[in-house]
């Protein structure tokens, strides 16, 4: 399969790699479309010390399933279902302690990040099927790779945080992608989003 390696900060180019086989409890998504993120940007540059030459990125993505490991049947999902995933992975025996808040368990890695996972910056990834959401066959399949970055929004900025249920409006000072992520999320909590360039 073809991948966008990281040769060295400043400098990708594309790669023969070798296609992952699905793990007992792993899904192989076929990728369709991954945006970039403002990390994939600064482990490019080499800024955030996260990402390391030979490293394949991208985690804000969408695709379709492309094998089923062996153990997978539980979880429901078939080859050609649309779907997405949530980039930290963490031990399945700590999914229900972690369940929620996964970027806390001191043995998570992230898909994007962690330099042994060839992920989505490639023409597939294997991903545990805990980790895999399905999306709507309607929609717009790109609009998949967008599922990461405002669950971010909601999460980081507004989710877990019950006072901001009760805001009638939110500022957003930004206007740089995950700014326009936190605004999707305080307008889908009904809040009324007020844009400043300030």
């Amino acid at each position: 399969m073809k991948a966008l390696v990281l040769d060295g900060f400043g400098a990708m180019s594309v790669h023969e790699r070798q296609k992952p086989v699905a793990g007992p409890d792993e899904l192989v998504v076929e990728i369709v479309a991954t945006g970039i993120c403002g990390s994939d940007i600064h482990g490019f540059t080499g800024e955030n010390g996260r990402r390391v030459p030979g490293q394949v990125m991208g985690h804000e993505t969408v695709g379709v399933v492309a094998e089923c490991g062996s153990e997978t049947g539980r979880f429901g999902f078939t080859v050609g279902d649309v779907v997405t995933f949530n980039p930290v992975v963490i031990p399945a025996e700590q999914s229900v302690e972690f369940a929620g808040r996964e970027q806390h368990c001191p043995d998570k890695y992230v898909i994007g990040v962690a330099h042994h996972v060839v992920a989505a910056f490639a023409q597939f990834v294997a991903v545990p099927a805990r980790n895999i959401v399905a999306l709507d066959a309607g929609m717009p399949i790109e609009y998949g790779a967008l599922i990461e970055p405002i669950a971010v929004g909601w999460l980081g900025k507004y989710g877990r945080r019950e006072p901001a249920r009760a805001l009638l409006t939110a500022a957003i000072m930004r206007s740089e992608p995950m700014a326009m992520m936190r605004w999707a999320a305080a307008k889908g909590m009904g809040c009324s989003p007020n844009w400043s360039e300030a």
